[in-house]
């Protein structure tokens, strides 16, 4: 018995430690309404629809008890149930607690369930908009009619569960009889179970009228667009006229049902309830498909299209994309004018070269200063003011903590000293040093450069995915430089506290670690920080939110923020046709890196809005939301369901607000939509001729979709560069450009969130990112180049291929990194350039523009034996420094057919100093030559010395 009572007591501490944990977590992160409200409407189902079961249930089983007869029939039947009531006699009302009690907690565990159904009801706010066919206010069908469902559906439970409970009762006392002679059922159980099943056929009615609007937002399967929501003509003349007679003939049913009361026969119901099944075949099935069949079928485009109208505008409006503007685009140019062209490149779009899904390695290499830092997979790009006062499109990057690289893994490092990461590190979207490596502009530790003072310490972040317990007598590792460790203590004030015994049991129970009950390294102070990833916070503050999958840091306001983009949805939005969020969102990204998938990957959604930014402190943790469409009535219903939660839209600071972006999940669900949706005619939607997709990412053999890239650039209608979103699209089934596509990413743009679509024509064919991809890989230049690199135990890695509009055409970009050999990071190597359809390559962007745009030598190839050669001169000095030109240039090489950037770097140092000594030597030379010789001579020096000078950048 001590044991028994010990185990109860043991799992009793299991299930407050987990309650208990929950509650401080929550106050300490200030969204302590949060907790509150959902486990007060949690319960409150529980009981209420627990409590009506139970009673529907158990007053059913009193009654049947109340009504059975006074004297069993004496049959063989009977007698047999005689043991049974005989058995069970001393045990009927504990039996009767027990079974009410067991659907009690069942039915109310499956209400409890449905707190956001209630929530969104109770507190739901108007769209004022209103359906296409029954013209209601489309949050009847996003707030009320989930919750009318919820209760049609708990009301059939409970009374087949009280009409299963009643017949087994009256059976087993006599009120039913199966075998007896003699009637086969008394009038009191004719009468009870009567009224039951004309309860049910009643509720079947409900369900029929319930029905007629749910045809607006359910979904099938229609050969022309397949998936499809909302009516279609057989639903709006078969299936809608079909529910309302059911409904009638449901009534008329029940009604006979409850007149057994009177007429004691089941004669006059069961023959409606024949007819009503008879008709829910003949006319709620073989109607329509006779409709289907004879009617639609032999002119579906001329009776579909008005349906097809409702959808296309329904579907456009509810992702957002009703305001997208499509314009014609021819996709080549008509300018000649070459010189005019490459300064148009210049203003077209701030090119990124720098590619944040492939850097992370050499910003782990040249950054990471400790193994126990660590770079995210994918890095982040965002916009800051360099010291010329220029905005730059920037890839970030936090020094974030990486147990993994600790000298000494054990309990007190890993949750006591190695708590947190430390440093921004920052680097120039559209620009690499002379080895290839990022232009960073923010670096070192502790982290110097453009983004001024913040606080670098980095407790909250994509990587701390584990608990830490800070605050208290044991020291933290701030960082290490040459002078030794710097060590601080944690006052952040976020975290809970372990002062409290009855908060270290709980905490020792919920991590499974007992050494948190009794450590000595816990003490005054001491505070557990967990759940400390920025997404993970954000959807615990906000349960009701879907959770954008790229959280990105950003300094704001002398301190790092992550930035976390929220969505609403829901999933009952008319004749707006449905996706999954996990599909719509894949791409080359998602595939290979779990952490930039959305939140809530298999909901299926009609309608989305980016209504939240969030942000959250990486030092201290705090999350804050705040209200960004401030006309979606779901963030208006949420908000009214947890006031003071999300903080009005004006309290967002203008630094932030520069930071603030398009979201990527939002854009890929919308370039989905759009791949169809883009056509609004009705006809051509039908013939299904317009079609896109979205291309696989040619950078890579994984056939998943190219992922968006952010850039800053200008549309053909726009005067200036925006920071900008884009994609492309080609035609279903096939490999060349079909439209291009961007959105104003910038918050701070008055044209913020604005989508223009430039699409091609169809009857012209322009190379879509898979061919130009092909294009580049076979050119003969950069073939050769791609196979030197090989040959020395080195490997090419493509960075993002962007594409811009540039004076009619397309401009292809495409970064090369090199890795391998002596360097186990990717370093940029040439810039691949397309514009018309020849590909074009360089050491730089300029460099590749220039050739391309005929601004110097057009030669892919690189130079040859003869172009090196050091030129001929008299001067010893000279010759000798052209000598060691030459012998860098080798040396340079042979570093690049080796993948020796090291050496490549050094190699290229070495030859600028070896030309510079040359030209000075040579210009002394004139000098001398200038001041004894006649003014002809000093012409002829003079040609001489600008020869010299000419070869010497012809061998650089």
């Amino acid at each position: 018995m001590t044991l028994g009572v010990l185990a109860v007591l043991g799992m009793a501490f299991v299930m407050f430690a987990g309650f208990w944990t929950d509650w401080l977590w929550y106050r300490s992160v200030h969204y302590s309404s949060v907790f509150t409200t959902t486990l007060s409407t949690k319960i409150g189902l529980f009981f209420v629809f627990g409590l009506l079961m139970a009673l529907a249930v158990g007053l059913n089983i009193w009654l049947a008890h109340r009504l059975r007869p006074p004297l069993s029939a004496m049959s063989m039947e009977q007698q047999s149930l005689d043991r049974y009531r005989m058995g069970i006699a001393p045990y009927k009302r504990w039996l009767l607690l027990g079974i009410t009690a067991l659907v009690g907690l069942i039915a109310g565990a499956s209400a409890a369930g449905q707190w956001r159904t209630w929530l969104m009801w109770v507190n739901g706010v108007p769209f004022h908009e209103k359906d296409a066919q029954f013209h209601l206010d489309i949050s009847f069908y996003t707030f009320d009619l989930p919750w009318y469902r919820f209760l049609l559906g708990f009301g059939f439970a409970a009374t087949v569960l009280s009409l299963i409970a009643a017949a087994l009762t009256h059976y087993l006392y006599g009120g039913l009889r199966i075998t007896s002679p003699g009637a086969r059922a008394t009038g009191a159980a004719t009468g009870h179970l009567s009224v039951l099943l004309g309860l049910f056929v009643a509720l079947k009615a409900v369900a029929y009228w319930l029905d007629r609007y749910g045809l607006a937002v359910k979904s099938s399967d229609f050969k022309a667009t397949g998936d499809w929501t909302g009516l279609r003509y057989v639903d709006a003349n078969a299936y809608l006229p079909a529910k309302t007679i059911l409904f009638c003939i449901a009534v008329i049913c029940a009604l006979l049902f409850f007149a057994t009361l009177w007429r004691r026969t089941w004669q006059l119901p069961v023959i409606g309830f024949g007819l009503m099944v008879l008709s829910a075949i003949l006319i709620g099935g073989l109607y329509p498909a006779i409709v289907q069949k004879f009617q639609v079928q032999p002119n579906e485009q001329a009776k579909e299209a008005p349906y097809v109208e409702k959808n296309i505008k329904a579907t456009r409006a509810a992702y957002g994309i009703d305001d997208a503007k499509v314009s014609d685009y021819s996709g080549t140019s008509d300018t000649k004018d070459k010189t005019k062209l490459r300064a148009d490149a210049d203003t077209a779009a701030g090119i990124r070269v720098l590619d944040p899904n492939v850097v992370s390695p050499t910003f782990q290499q040249l950054q990471q200063m400790k193994n126990y830092y660590a770079f995210p997979t994918n890095l982040d790009v965002d916009r800051y003011t360099d010291k010329s006062g220029k905005v730059q499109d920037t890839v970030i990057g936090l020094r974030e903590l990486n147990l993994n690289g600790i000298p000494k893994n054990n309990w007190i490092n890993d949750h006591f000293r190695y708590t947190h990461g430390y440093g921004v590190v920052a680097a120039k979207g559209t620009t690499a040093d002379s080895n290839g490596q990022p232009d960073f502009t923010e670096s070192d530790l502790p982290s110097t450069g453009d983004l001024g003072t913040y606080k670098q310490q980095i407790y909250y972040g994509e990587k701390t995915t584990t608990y830490s317990i800070v605050g208290g007598p044991q020291k933290e590792i701030d960082y290490t430089d040459d002078s030794g460790e710097k060590t601080t203590s944690y006052k952040g004030g976020s975290g809970v506290s372990l002062s409290n015994p009855v908060n270290r049991a709980a905490y020792a129970v919920a991590f499974g670690e007992p050494q948190i009950l009794y450590s000595g390294a816990i003490g005054e102070g001491s505070r557990i920080l967990y759940n400390r990833t920025p997404k993970e916070r954000v959807e615990a503050v906000a349960p009701w939110l879907t959770i954008d999958g790229d959280a990105y840091p950003a300094v704001v306001d002398g301190r790092i923020q992550w930035i976390v983009d929220a969505y609403t949805t829901t999933n009952g939005y008319p004749y707006s046709s449905r996706t999954t969020l996990g599909d719509t969102t894949a791409d080359s990204l998602t595939a290979t890196n779990n952490s930039r998938a959305v939140v809530a990957q298999q909901n299926q959604v009609n309608y989305i809005r980016n209504s939240v930014k969030a942000t959250v402190d990486a030092y201290s943790g705090k999350v804050t939301l705040y209200q960004w469409d401030t006309k979606d009535p779901v963030l208006k219903t949420w908000m009214k369901a947890f006031p003071g939660t999300v903080e009005p839209k004006a309290d967002i600071s203008k630094d932030l607000m520069a930071h603030l972006r398009y979201p990527q999940d939002l854009f890929k669900v919308q370039r989905e939509l759009l791949t169809r949706y883009h056509v609004t005619d009705a006809q051509t939607f039908l013939s299904g001729n317009d079609v896109w997709q979205t291309p696989d990412d040619p950078t890579n053999k994984s056939g998943d979709a190219v992922p968006p890239y952010y850039l800053s650039m200008k549309m053909p209608d726009q005067k200036a560069q925006t920071f900008s979103l884009t994609t492309t699209f080609t035609p279903t089934g096939r490999d060349n450009l079909s439209a291009f596509m961007a959105v104003d990413a910038d918050a701070g743009s008055t044209d913020y969130g604005r989508i223009r679509i430039l699409k091609l024509p169809t009857s012209t064919t322009i190379g879509g990112p898979k061919q130009m991809q092909s294009q580049f890989n076979s050119d003969a230049n950069f073939a050769q180049f791609v196979r030197d690199i090989r040959s020395g135990d080195s490997e090419i890695e493509y960075g993002n291929l962007l594409t811009v509009p540039l004076d009619g055409g397309l401009l292809y970009v495409e970064p090369v990194y090199v890795r391998g050999g002596t360097i186990k990071y990717p370093l940029l190597s040439k810039v691949l350039v397309s514009y018309g359809g020849k590909p074009y390559f360089g050491d730089t962007l300029g460099e590749a523009l220039d050739k391309m745009f005929g601004t110097t030598d057009t030669s892919t190839s690189p130079p040859d034996d003869t172009s090196t050669s050091p030129p001929t001169s008299s001067d010893p000095t000279v010759q000798e420094a052209l000598k060691d030109a030459q012998k860098a240039f080798t040396a340079g090489q042979d570093a690049l057919k080796k993948g020796d950037w090291e050496a490549y770097g050094t190699a290229q140092d070495d030859l600028k100093a070896a030309l510079a000594r040359a030209e000075a030597a040579e210009a002394a030379a004139a000098e001398k030559n200038g001041s004894s010789s006649s003014s002809g001579s000093s012409s002829s020096g003079s040609s001489s010395s600008g020869k010299s000078s000419s070869s010497s950048s012809s061998s650089s």
